[in-house]
């Protein structure tokens, strides 16, 4: 997918609000391309003694997070309006709505887990950078009449600003608004396979052909301790199968998180485990029992492919793992194997176990390349 980067010319006013539009002349007037703009505060104290945050402020720009409208650049404020009523609003885009003080608890504890006290005083940029590295800005104040201000060149994939865009997604639309999010997919589901593995037992539902060359929905149970099949039974695909996976996909925004995370696909990471790029992900390896493949294609030919053996990973996505075994357990135990389905059993004709010759481990996990 490409990234789209825009201008906002905004920024600099907003700027100017926190009087960080004059700078001195020895900076290069503070404008020319290239130019360096320091008016930093050496003085600022680096530790906070309050933890009571009444305002925050802060204004950056994400590679990998946008919304419907494909913005990227967010200026995010919770505080007070005139009235004394608290507002969470992001000015590029016009949203606001009211908030209460969980939602600055929240963003405390990303100042702290972040250490973006130690960032306090920091008014230091480079003028005519492109628009994903021109200048963020951070404002946090206190009861105790304490603050947090910084102003640096933006990175576009930083921790804290994921952070705090997180929490002001989740916390709008656990308040009945996905403004800050991009719509999860809508066309529908018309391939779908997944693979569980645990304690060297996987459960696997696909749909191989028949010899009649007929699609069936199978269920494998392989237990790689004893090389051996348990169960392959297959029945005909329900009417509502796709629909049904489809509804289940949109619930827990899965097609979102997999677009958000899509740079770390390739070390098992989709954006549900640990925060990206912390030190948890920095540090986990491969369990040696434990794996989820789940791929599926939509009638817009877009792909979803997850493969992955981290842990926290699996623990993240386990409610919609839940949800789908729950969905194939109802499958499977309302209607009747379809005919010609083998139960679990050596096959006497091939010596292997029932259903090895034709279910493939490996070939399974390659369906997302087809």
């Amino acid at each position: 997918m490409g990234f789209k980067y825009r201008r906002v010319a905004a920024i600099m006013g907003l700027f100017s609000m926190l009087g960080l539009a004059g700078t001195s002349a020895g900076a290069c007037a503070g404008e020319c391309e290239g130019g360096i703009v320091d008016n930093s505060d050496p003085s600022a104290p680096v530790v906070i003694e309050s933890g009571e945050l009444v305002r925050f402020q802060a204004t950056f720009y994400l590679r990998d997070r946008w919304t419907a409208g494909d913005q990227h650049n967010f200026d995010f404020a919770v505080e007070p309006d005139g009235s004394g009523q608290l507002m969470l609003t992001e000015k590029i885009s016009g949203f606001s709505m009211a908030a209460d003080g969980k939602l600055l608890e929240k963003l405390q504890k990303v100042i702290t887990r972040r250490k973006l006290a130690e960032k306090n005083g920091v008014n230091r940029y480079t003028a005519g950078l492109p628009p994903e590295f021109q200048p963020n800005r951070f404002l946090a104040g206190y009861a105790s009449g304490e603050k947090i201000f910084f102003v640096t060149d933006n990175d576009p994939v930083a921790a804290w600003a994921e952070d705090v865009y997180q929490i002001m997604a989740d916390y709008a639309l656990a308040c009945g608004s996905d403004a800050f999010y991009p719509p999860a997919e809508t066309a529908p589901v018309v391939r779908f396979r997944m693979a569980v593995t645990k304690g060297g037992k996987t459960v696997m539902y696909l749909m191989p052909k028949d010899p009649d060359g007929i699609a069936r929905l199978t269920k494998v149970v392989y237990d790689a301790t004893e090389d051996r099949t348990e169960e392959k039974t297959a029945i005909p695909v329900p009417e509502d199968y796709f629909a049904a996976i489809g509804d289940i996909v949109a619930r827990h925004r899965l097609t979102v998180k997999y677009d958000f995370s899509y740079p770390y696909h390739s070390k098992g990471w989709y954006g549900s485990g640990p925060k990206l790029r912390s030190e948890a992900m920095a540090t986990e390896t491969d369990a040696k029992d434990l794996s989820l493949m789940l791929h599926m294609k939509f009638a817009n030919d877009r792909r979803v492919a997850i493969d992955t053996r981290k842990a926290s990973e699996i623990r993240g996505m386990q409610p919609l793992i839940d949800d789908l075994l729950k969905l194939h357990q109802e499958y499977f135990g309302r209607q009747k194997p379809a005919l010609g389905a083998k139960k679990a059993g050596n096959d006497t004709d091939s010596g292997h176990p029932a259903g090895d010759a034709d279910i493939d481990l490996e070939e399974v996990n390659k369906d997302a390349a087809q």
